[in-house]
């Protein structure tokens, strides 16, 4: 009798539940990737910079920004780590060194992004100075 009993569990088990509790599990996944601002600042071309506190950089782009720019200034290490987690995300390779092909043009992206956010900073620091 418990034999049966436990293939009639495992039945509506496999029949019924494991079904419906896939489905639930993929729709919290679901809402929970629409609701994550890092992924959402990872999948906007310019969250990396717009919205660098929601993104929080893995081991591997701080490790790298560490060897390349130990010595630039915060923000730019900020801003750094930010855009190569979008990049890792992307599946797009981080420079190793200077002689990377995407090494200048990161570098460039990185300060442009610094001047922007500074600007931002200003602007933001002036309207609360104005009230």
């Amino acid at each position: 009798m418990d034999q049966a009993k436990q293939l009639a569990t495992d039945l509506v088990m496999g029949a019924y539940l494991e079904p419906m509790t896939r489905e639930i599990v993929q729709r919290l996944l679901d809402n929970d990737e629409e609701d994550n601002p890092h992924l959402k600042a990872l999948q906007d071309p310019e969250g990396w910079w717009k919205d660098f506190s929601d993104i929080v950089p893995s081991r591997d782009a701080t490790d790298m920004m560490k060897e390349l720019w130990i010595d630039e200034p915060i923000r730019f290490q900020v801003l750094a780590e930010r855009l190569f987690e979008r990049r890792l995300n992307l599946g797009l390779e981080l420079p190793n060194g200077p002689q990377h092909r995407d090494y200048q043009p990161i570098m460039e992206q990185i300060q442009q992004a610094v001047r922007r956010t500074k600007a931002r900073d200003r602007a933001r620091e002036q309207a609360l100075n104005s009230r």
